[in-house]
């Protein structure tokens, strides 16, 4: 069982890891508020995701498979609120100092993974293939993948803090803000895309 475990813990690692809609948040708040001022974010973050799995296991994929408009609903949803947080950081064009609280916290990091199809995608996917249909085994899966939450996003948040004093000459914080806009906006449409129903 723990080979098992290790296995669905690695995929998780693998599809947390990655950029997304998270961990782009993530980085722009270690840019301008440091790690300290993006942990409520992160914290967030982690909840959605231990909600996201906990909410799949207890059947919602069922449910989203027999009802395509209420998957619909939650892709255009989702798509709407990182559109919106993209817009947000695109518009942030000063750094503030590190002990400033960011206006982007912990309700907005559990709304961002529950709005995300990303996290609903390996929610599903690690329940699809467990090998084992347990209440010990789920709790394990999902502490592994709140974990990787964490850990992910804290990664995302330090390399943003490590860009703060480059980006702090001229422009390029309102350059670098943009472009994680943009990637956010892309990566938004492109879950979107890839989670419409066929």
């Amino acid at each position: 069982m723990i080979g098992d475990w290790l296995a669905v813990f690695a995929f998780l690692a693998a599809g947390t890891i990655t950029p997304g809609a998270n961990t782009a948040v993530s980085t722009v708040l270690g840019v301008n508020y440091g790690v300290r001022g993006a942990l409520p974010f992160i914290l967030g973050v982690t909840l959605g995701f231990a909600a996201a799995y906990a909410v799949t296991a207890a059947g919602l994929a069922a449910v989203l498979n027999a009802h395509p408009a209420l998957r619909v609903s939650l892709l255009l949803a989702g798509t709407a609120y990182m559109v919106w947080l993209a817009w947000k950081i695109a518009n942030t064009r000063v750094l503030v100092q590190k002990e400033a609280h960011a206006s982007i916290g912990v309700s907005a990091g559990l709304l961002n993974c529950l709005l995300n199809a990303k996290i609903w995608m390996l929610a599903l996917t690690a329940i699809a293939q467990t090998p084992h249909n347990t209440p010990a085994w789920h709790a394990a899966v999902l502490a592994g993948f709140a974990f990787n939450g964490l850990i992910t996003n804290l990664v995302w948040a330090w390399i943003g803090a490590q860009l703060r004093e480059w980006l702090a000459v001229g422009a390029r914080l309102a350059w670098f803000n943009r472009a994680m806009a943009l990637a956010l906006v892309g990566v938004a449409l492109w879950l979107a895309l890839k989670g419409w129903p066929a």
